[in-house]
């Protein structure tokens, strides 16, 4: 579900740790537009390369490795919304 709930709110009921370590740190070749969606042990980040293209990557959650790259048309500015089966931009 895209932030959270079906109004949006883009928020979490979950707890989080009051510390976190930086796993892993990926370059990418785009200005990144949006938060990283995560889903399935896989992170997905979109954003920008030129005026209108873009790219979406995904990334191993535990590694950092690259699994796929997309080059994506129009760019994204909102956070990739992966499911099974599909792959939407919401908003």
């Amino acid at each position: 579900m895209c932030r959270h709930d079906p109004g949006r709110m883009g928020y979490s009921t979950s707890a989080a740790p009051d510390e976190g370590d930086v796993l892993w740190v990926a370059d990418v070749e785009c200005q990144v537009m949006s938060s990283a969606a995560v889903y399935s042990e896989r992170v997905y980040v979109g954003g920008r390369m030129e005026i209108s293209e873009g790219a979406v990557y995904s990334f191993d959650a535990f590694t950092g490795e690259e699994i796929w790259r997309f080059d994506a048309y129009p760019s994204l500015r909102l956070p990739p919304s992966p499911r099974a089966g599909e792959f939407n931009n919401c908003g």
